[in-house]
């Protein structure tokens, strides 16, 4: 009998809770107690969250007949006095409401994952607004040994599900690979803290090395603002350089990097005819409208608001800005969308020509009713996978009906917003409100200022005016350096949409450090009778680089000569190679790359290349150095004599090694790095300390090639290991003549003989 009369009570009082929970006024004057500046009203505060639990009940017992997919548990554990460190380190809730870097200490503890362990994991609570760290449960930072990753992550971030809309991170994800964004990877997790189930949790990708490599990009400064105090931030000025940081360097001032001040100074202080004319330099422009179309899609403005919530990578193969889609929420769109506290976003959208490319993106996508039924599919089935983990989570902050209240709000808003955009469009267009301001906001730019970085952009008449060395070619888009000697004692940029033609017979003597950097395909052909040469005034000091920089059309060069140069940082971007090709396709034939003092005779950078019949001879470093080969790249015929340090050194690219031969180098011959997969094949190497290396995830097929009196002829190795895997070989009918050792491998890595 007592046992139905504490049922009926409880059944009665859930009832009770439940009709409190649907009353949002009274839940939402409730759950203020944790904020309430009173302490002792605020002691409560634990207590109103237990009595909301009670409602869970139904849901738990629903969970029990789900089944859902099983979650990866971590493990976190640290001794009791670490764990009142991190306490006792937080804000003064709610007097401070912010979690800034200085409430951010760390302390040692033991992490566990199947079977990784490490006693050496340092950890911290993370997230800057109260929801993360002001209850039971709260947001920590994982940071692993760097010698000891988890597969190919160092920093783990697990976020409560409540900060992250339980499925909406997901279905930020699924956009941002349907429109070749990049974007943290997030997974739902549990999380065992101090031997206690905390809980589902969410597992976002950290800012590290594996981020950019996952979304094919080399290492490069990604910008994000301090999570500093600033009583009226607005971070797109230049003034407010100082509120920036490059995630991966952090201790550097955001000031002192160039790109990032002429970037801002371009955005505030430029007027509408030097913005629309200039931004295409320095940013990404499709990328942005992509990441402009989806933010627009979920109708969260906050990640490129003028204060706060932004991440921008600057991508050192092209030298411009690229959006990183993360933490957006989802909020209804009014008509006309709001902008206006998004000053970027404004400035591109304003511009018709601008525009009307948003909305091709925008009407691509909206005017197939499949890509919503396929998103709403997607959220769908993330929500059945995780629903039956979040009705047992008895530790989250919010209860299980506004756990699934929140996800049915956060579907309708989306399906909302996708009707709402394809209405606009075919009712005259998308409507927005952009930003009441007049530019520049402060003093506008100078005509010299940022001179290289405005260069870029310049028309033809005006490189000419400003370089009379040139002549104007036939067509309007040609420029002509013609036949003769000259000296160079300060850069050259030459701009985009340019066709340049370097005549045979030219002689360049450049100055100490002097370089010459085009943004538009270069033609170089010389003849045996008359090569093409760069070389150095200063017969003592190295000149810069000869580069090129995001062309569509391939450079072509033949018959030249390269010679005494070094590198260069120009634009915020560095030039490791004498001769550099970035986000540029090039064919170099029949040529000399002789004496380069830095740390590459030739660098290509995200390119198709070509390099054949070309001697490399008393380069200090590497020779060639290619990372993220794209097309039918082949380097054959090729001689190399006396390298410093590798004759050929691959990363991140596929290519065909053919018919080279390397006479002496000081580390590797051909050096097969970081998820590289060449064919190699008729190579004659001799006298260096790794024949051919093989390491970090790549792959190599080596056919027919002569490895003479080398250390080791073949090594396979791991070098870093977030690459988790070392290097495979296939291996056929190879010749090995008096090395020290033909073969090695270690534990990662394996090779078989065909």
């Amino acid at each position: 009998m007592k046992k139905i009369v504490v049922g009926v009570i409880l059944a009665v009082f859930s009832i009770g809770i439940l009709a409190i929970l649907r009353n949002g006024a009274v839940i939402a004057r409730l759950d203020a107690i944790a904020s309430n500046p009173n302490p002792i009203i605020r002691h409560f505060a634990p207590t109103w969250r237990s009595i909301k639990k009670i409602i869970d009940l139904p849901y738990l017992a629903a969970s029990t007949f789900m089944a859902g997919n099983p979650l990866p548990v971590y493990e976190i554990e640290f001794s009791k006095n670490d764990l009142s460190r991190l306490i006792n380190n937080l804000p003064d809730y709610p007097k401070e409401n912010r979690l800034y870097e200085s409430f951010k200490n760390t302390v040692k503890a033991t992490f566990r994952h199947g079977s990784y362990g490490t006693a050496d994991a340092k950890v911290r609570y993370r997230g800057v607004s109260p929801n993360h760290w002001n209850a039971l449960k709260k947001s920590f930072q994982v940071n692993l040994p760097a010698e000891q990753p988890l597969g190919d992550r160092a920093t783990l971030r697990f976020f409560i599900g409540e900060d992250k809309g339980w499925i909406k991170g997901f279905l930020s994800n699924h956009l941002a690979n349907k429109f070749d964004l990049m974007s943290p990877k997030m997974e739902a997790v549990h999380l065992v803290v101090n031997k206690k189930p905390m809980g589902v949790f969410m597992l976002v990708e950290g800012w590290e090395e594996s981020f950019l490599e996952r979304n094919g990009k080399q290492l490069s400064p990604l910008f994000a603002n301090k999570n500093i105090f600033i009583s009226k931030p607005d971070l797109f000025r230049p003034e407010a350089a100082n509120q920036w940081y490059n995630r991966f360097e952090e201790e550097r001032p955001g000031e002192t990097f160039p790109e990032l001040i002429y970037f801002l100074s371009l955005i505030a202080n430029a007027p509408d005819k030097v913005f629309t004319k200039e931004i295409d330099a320095i940013l990404d422009r499709d990328a942005f409208l992509r990441w402009s179309f989806l933010t627009t899609i979920f109708g969260d403005f906050s990640q490129l608001s003028n204060g706060a919530n932004i991440n921008f990578f600057f991508n050192n193969a092209t030298g411009t800005f690229e959006p990183v889609l993360f933490d957006a929420t989802l909020a209804k769109l009014s008509d006309p969308i709001d902008i206006s506290q998004n000053r970027l976003m404004s400035r591109i959208l304003k511009q018709k020509k601008f525009m009307a490319r948003f909305e091709q993106i925008a009407r691509s996508y909206l005017s197939n009713p499949d890509h919503l039924a396929n998103d709403l599919a997607f959220y769908d089935s993330m929500t059945d996978s995780l629903l039956p983990s979040i009705y047992r989570d008895n530790t989250k902050i919010q209860t299980s009906f506004e756990a699934r209240a929140q996800i049915a709000s956060d579907r309708n808003i989306y399906q909302h917003n996708f009707l709402t955009l394809a209405s606009m469009l075919e009712t005259g267009g998308i409507r927005f409100h952009f930003a009441e301001e007049s530019y520049p906001l402060g003093d506008p730019l100078a005509d010299d200022e940022f001179s290289s970085f405005r260069a870029v952009s310049s028309s033809r008449n005006e490189f000419l005016k400003n370089n009379p060395l040139f002549v104007a070619g036939m067509e309007p888009s040609v420029v002509i350096l013609p036949s003769g000697s000259y000296r160079l004692t300060s850069d050259i940029i030459i701009p985009r949409n340019l066709t340049v033609i370097i005549r045979e017979g030219v002689k360049l003597f450049l100055g100490p450090s002097v370089s010459l950097i085009s943004f538009s395909p270069v033609t170089a052909a010389g003849t045996p009778a008359q090569p093409i040469l760069f070389t150095r005034l200063n017969t003592k000091s190295p000149w810069g680089v000869f580069a090129v920089v995001n062309t569509t059309q391939k450079s072509v060069f033949s018959h030249v000569a390269l010679r005494g140069g070094k590198d260069a940082t120009n634009n915020g971007v560095y030039f490791s190679g004498m001769l550099s090709a970035h986000n540029a396709d090039i064919e170099f034939r029949h040529g000399t790359i002789e004496n380069a003092s830095a740390d590459d005779g030739i660098h290509i950078l995200f390119g198709e290349a070509v390099i054949a019949d070309t001697l490399f001879d008393d380069n200090s470093a590497d020779s060639v150095d290619i990372d993220f080969a794209r097309g039918e790249s082949l380097f054959e015929r090729n001689l190399f004599t006396a390298t410093g340090g590798d004759a050929i050194d691959l990363s991140f690219s596929k290519i065909v090694l053919r018919d080279n031969t390397v006479k002496t180098c000081g580390d590797k011959g051909i050096s097969v790095g970081e998820a590289s997969h060449p064919l190699i094949e008729k190579n004659s190497i001799k006298n260096c300390i790794y024949g051919i290396a093989v390491k970090d995830r790549s792959e190599a097929t080596m056919i027919n090639n002569i490895l003479e009196e080398n250390e080791t002829a073949i090594g396979l190795y791991r070098k870093k290991p977030h690459f988790i895997t070392g290097g495979e070989a296939i291996l056929s009918k190879n010749e090995f003549i008096g090395n020290q050792q033909n073969i090695s491998s270690d534990e990662y890595s394996r090779y078989r003989e065909e």
